[in-house]
């Protein structure tokens, strides 16, 4: 029996289908990231689908004339994205078709088995077909927002959409494993949902479901159950307990910590609980509260690679306020991040239910800034110089955004990660010290700081400047401030999902030592890119480790020259001028290696 049915002739409800997903598609364009095929693009692709295929709503029966309407609306995304091209650079095409294939195609099998279902319930009643499709799409999504509030890891697996990675912060992405065991699995639940839907059609017609159906039904039941079976060793639906049961725990009055089973981890097992004791306590005195009774849940892992296999997150250190735990990577003794995940457990009582975060609409829209803001200004982390001289030499350099944008919904997520967080810091932690923490805390539930303090945004912000003006930066500030802020951010940048997988591959094949398919990688990243500081640096190590130093000592010298055109700043400049210097010098060159010198010492 076939079970696909398109009736008539193309008919209104398709054309509006049509139109919605090639105006998203178009609005794309317009939008950083999701004007190429690539990852964000799939994704909002998959969405639109998802929601095209309501509109329609095609009658799943028999049908000669539903593969072609169907092949127009999902092809139509990509011919958007194709004519984008044209002015928009397509950063990786084949990945991105993959992602596309995977996250919307894989996508529109589902909808096609619960369009199926529905109207093999509701024949002929297209208002009710609808509304069980978008009952069930929205219970689906539904489900995967549970997970992530529920579960530790930050990635989700979906059917709508197929996966969202995590954090944005963690740049590098490409195409995961388990993103094809998850379509695999989302594929066979298809094939049951439209065997589903032929027995009922075919037992309201007094008829029996055909063997072939039956054993397809029962194929799809195997392939689902299979992967969802081995879900955990798969990477697709991990839980918490999966990674307690996989780590070593201690215990301190106030925490419950989670180790890698790791040589580095068992042997600092007490120096990670002192430490943890340590920060709680100063944390504890900073908002003027009493540790909290309850047990904080904290997981260490190894490495940033192990935390990103378990729960999503390589590079970022993440906390769960809502479920008082943080999970970190242990790099080095003390822990530099400790104390700002904390902040975040701690902050949670003052924010806004049912997650804990300063937020409006139900507390639902969490407000960032405030968010990693707070953190910041308890954890005052100072390394080089503090917040405070940071944030004043970027205000003097003109790098700092105002206030009013950085709390904006999407300002926060526009800049750079290093300066949002030490503006928003810098400026939380004033506020604090000037008025007093609980005036502070108390303006953390909803974000309205105008509310709390009785003042405009704009005059409390020039208190702040005013503030900042009287601090005395060191001549190196700048410098540091220009190197460390000077960055744009992720949605101003060329490519960057791709040029940081490029680079982390070129990483990991040099530490393999295929030096050839590392210099490929990294000239991956520079065609896209452009040659910034950064990869160029790169490229010159991986010459000189490979044994050509005079190829490194010639393509450094070249991009000195051109260094002026690209924007490098003077940091930038010396760290390629010192690798100069430690070149020359293996080389017994010991005249380039006193100019190199000489130069950073002139910068």
């Amino acid at each position: 029996m076939n079970l696909i049915q398109h009736t008539g002739r193309p008919p209104t409800p398709w054309l509006l289908a049509l139109l919605t997903v090639l105006a998203a598609s178009g609005a794309c364009l317009f939008i950083p990231l999701f004007g190429h095929l690539g990852y964000e693009f799939s994704l909002a692709a998959a969405a639109v689908i998802w929601l095209a295929m309501g509109i329609w709503a095609p009658s799943p029966a028999a049908s000669r004339g539903f593969l072609a309407p169907l092949a127009i609306l999902f092809a139509s995304p990509l011919l958007v994205s194709a004519v984008g091209a044209l002015w928009i650079r397509n950063c990786d095409p084949f990945t991105g078709l993959v992602f596309y294939l995977l996250m919307a195609g894989g996508g529109v099998l589902v909808h096609l088995g619960m369009l199926a279902v529905a109207h093999a319930i509701f024949p002929g009643k297209a208002w009710k077909v609808r509304l069980v499709y978008f009952i069930a799409g929205t219970l689906v999504i539904a489900h995967g927002l549970w997970r992530l509030y529920s579960h530790p890891p930050i990635f989700a697996f979906n059917a709508i959409f197929g996966w969202y990675p995590g954090a944005i912060y963690d740049e590098s992405i490409t195409v995961p494993a388990s993103l094809y065991w998850y379509r695999l699995q989302t594929s066979g639940v298809a094939v049951v949902l439209l065997t589903l839907a032929a027995a009922i059609q075919a037992w309201r017609s007094g008829e029996r479901l055909g063997w072939s159906a039956a054993l397809a039904g029962w194929l799809g039941v195997a392939v689902a159950a299979g992967v969802f079976a081995n879900g955990v060793r798969l990477r697709i639906s991990i839980s918490r307990q999966d990674m307690i049961n996989a780590m070593a725990f201690i215990e301190t009055p106030h925490f419950v910590i989670h180790l890698s089973n790791t040589r580095t981890l068992k042997e600092d097992a007490r120096l990670i609980a002192a430490e943890h004791e340590f920060r709680l306590s100063q944390l504890a005195r900073w908002f003027a509260i009493e540790p909290p009774r309850e047990k904080i849940r904290s997981f260490v892992f190894s490495s940033d690679d192990e935390k990103k296999r378990w729960m999503g997150a390589g590079l970022v250190q993440v906390a769960r306020p809502w479920a008082r735990e943080i999970y970190i990577s242990y790099r080095e003794f003390p822990v530099p991040t400790l104390a700002h995940e904390l902040a975040h457990v701690l902050a949670a009582p003052d924010g806004s239910p049912p997650m804990g975060l300063p937020a409006r609409w139900l507390g639902l829209i969490p407000n960032a800034a405030m968010l990693e803001g707070m953190a910041v200004a308890a954890a005052w982390d100072s390394h080089d110089l503090t917040i405070h001289e940071f944030a004043a030499a970027m205000i003097r350099l003109k790098l700092a955004p105002s206030i009013g944008e950085l709390i904006s919904p999407v300002g926060f997520w526009s800049e750079a990660g290093p300066r949002a967080y030490t503006l928003a810091g810098s400026f939380l932690r004033y506020l604090g010290d000037r008025y007093g923490v609980a005036k502070l805390r108390a303006a953390y539930r909803s974000g309205d700081l105008e509310g709390a303090y009785g003042r405009t945004l704009a005059e409390l912000e020039n208190e702040w400047k005013t503030f900042l003006n009287d601090i005395e930066i060191p001549p190196r500030a700048a410098r540091l401030a220009e190197d460390r802020f000077g960055i744009p951010g992720i949605f101003a940048r060329p490519c960057p999902h791709e040029v940081a997988w490029f680079q982390s591959c070129a990483s990991r094949e040099l530490e393999a030592g295929r030096f050839a398919a590392a210099g490929e990688y990294l000239h991956k990243a520079i065609r896209l890119a452009g040659p910034k500081a950064g990869l160029v640096t790169s490229q010159v190590e991986l010459l000189a480790r490979s044994g050509r130093i005079q190829n490194a000592l010639t393509l450094a010298e070249s991009q000195l020259r051109k260094a002026g055109e690209e924007k490098w700043t003077a940091a930038q400049r010396n760290r390629l001028r010192m690798l100069m210097a430690r070149l020359a010098l293996q080389s017994e060159r010991w005249g380039d290696a006193a100019k190199s010198w000489l130069e950073v010492l002139r910068e």
